[in-house]
């Protein structure tokens, strides 16, 4: 055995492992805001409110999703390209500079259609006032996970724990301090949520300013865009799968509906944050390690690692989430809990599997691919949800997610074959396919 070799790999992991415990503390604080405040509003809001604000939310993130232009994936595959601070600089400073453009552009759209949207998602425009308060989040939101982006990859665990700490605390407060004091008003909730994008953005946006310069280079954001612009469509697809279920929901059931799935999604949300959390720790040394020899086979052990948590993860949540659903948000909502183990599941398909292909084609920039198996996944997605949720409400559309990951990973297997990609060992779809299988006999025995 080679023990310097071994400890070598050993310290490369413990490093990996202790980036990712502080990525998963901030990650969560961040992203999960929205699992914090879930008590005060359903106890202060009706579950159809709840839907609504659900659905604001859903638009929030989609609108970011869309204005970011997907830059920042760019930012990180090409940020230790440069060798010097000053080319690190331009680069940050480049996609930074772009990005508010594109927010900015994206906001003023969302405020001109707001009353269109309103009469559109709730069939009345009472809610237009709430919408232009989410178009005016937008580029401060994206403009924070633009800059969260920066410290990720400069490696500074610490200003990214104290900077999700803080303004996940702000946010929270503001959120569950407004809607207890305005007995539910929606819009005073929306500005709340605009108050703490603004937070969020100043102490991110703070923390990278060394890192900013007097400086724009049209090449460097050629080459951003080249890269970043055949991902974009992957990128919006992704929320789509994420958050379009609210909007087929909201019209096509209930608002009530959307808020029983909503409640369902804040447990997914905590296993997203968590996955997320790894991803943001674990990224940065598989790009940096994309030339050696074993890079194929350690993004292989991780994302196996992450599938068999998952499918865990999923039994878990299938085991304990009506309880937990009917004393966190309430008796209205315990019915939600195999909606939640079902999302789980979606998640062990998509990140799990399908995540490690969407690695694999990234490191090999081959990104194009990428959307084109999005694109099946919107159309399986989306065929799904016309299909179940009229039958099946909110479990209808986890169902939907289900189908529209699976459709997911076997799209991108299919392609990264056809490209002589490494692929994962056969055994893996066994794990999501066993998870599964616990679920559908845990309905039909009645336990769930």
């Amino acid at each position: 055995m080679n023990v310097p070799r071994f400890l070598s790999r050993l310290g490369d992991y413990g490093e990996l492992a202790r980036d990712a415990l502080v990525y998963v503390v901030a990650g969560t604080l961040v992203r999960s805001v929205s699992v914090v405040v879930v008590p005060v509003l359903t106890r202060t809001l009706s579950v159809a409110s709840f839907g609504v604000i659900e659905t604001l939310t859903a638009l929030q993130l989609s609108v970011c999703a869309f204005a970011g232009m997907n830059l920042d994936t760019a930012l990180v595959r090409y940020y230790y390209e440069s060798r010097d601070a000053g080319g690190r600089r331009t680069l940050v400073t480049t996609i930074m500079a772009a990005t508010l453009v594109t927010c900015l552009a994206s906001a003023l759209a969302v405020a001109a259609a707001a009353q269109a949207l309103s009469s559109w998602f709730f069939q009345t425009a009472a809610f237009a006032s709430p919408i232009l308060m989410i178009a005016a989040s937008v580029p401060p939101m994206t403009l924070g996970n633009v800059a969260l982006t920066v410290l990720r990859l400069e490696r500074r665990s610490t200003a990214f724990a104290v900077v999700g700490f803080i303004a996940g605390l702000a946010q929270g407060a503001l959120v569950a301090g407004t809607a207890w004091f305005s007995h539910g008003s929606i819009t005073a909730i929306a500005g709340a949520q605009l108050a703490g994008a603004s937070i969020f953005a100043v102490l991110a946006i703070t923390s990278v300013r060394s890192s900013l310069v007097f400086a724009f280079s049209w090449p460097a954001l050629r080459r951003a865009a080249a890269f970043s612009l055949p991902l974009f469509p992957s990128v919006l697809i992704s929320w789509y799968l994420s958050w379009a279920n609210r909007f087929f929901l909201v019209s096509m059931a209930s608002p009530a509906a959307t808020g029983v799935f909503a409640a369902a999604s804040k447990i997914h949300i905590v296993v997203v944050a968590l996955t997320q959390a790894f991803l943001n720790a674990a990224k940065p040394y598989i790009m940096s390690q994309a030339n050696e020899p074993r890079s194929p086979r350690v993004l292989a052990r991780l994302m196996m690692a992450a599938a068999v948590a998952l499918a865990v993860g999923t039994v878990v949540t299938a085991a304990t989430a009506q309880g937990i659903l009917r004393v966190y948000a309430g008796p209205a909502y315990g019915q939600a809990g195999m909606t939640a183990a079902m999302l789980v599941l979606s998640t062990c398909l998509s990140f799990g599997i399908a995540g490690y292909y969407a690695l694999r084609l990234e490191l090999a920039e081959r990104t194009a691919y990428m959307s084109l198996a999005q694109g099946g996944t919107f159309l399986v997605t989306t065929a799904l949800n016309l299909w179940l949720i009229p039958l099946a409400g909110s479990e209808g559309a986890a169902a939907a997610v289900i189908g529209g990951s699976l459709a997911q990973a076997v799209l991108l297997r299919i392609i990264a074959g056809r490209l002589h990609e490494p692929a994962l060992p056969a055994w893996t779809w066994s794990v999501p396919a066993a998870a599964g299988l616990i679920l559908v006999l845990a309905r039909v025995l009645g336990l769930l």
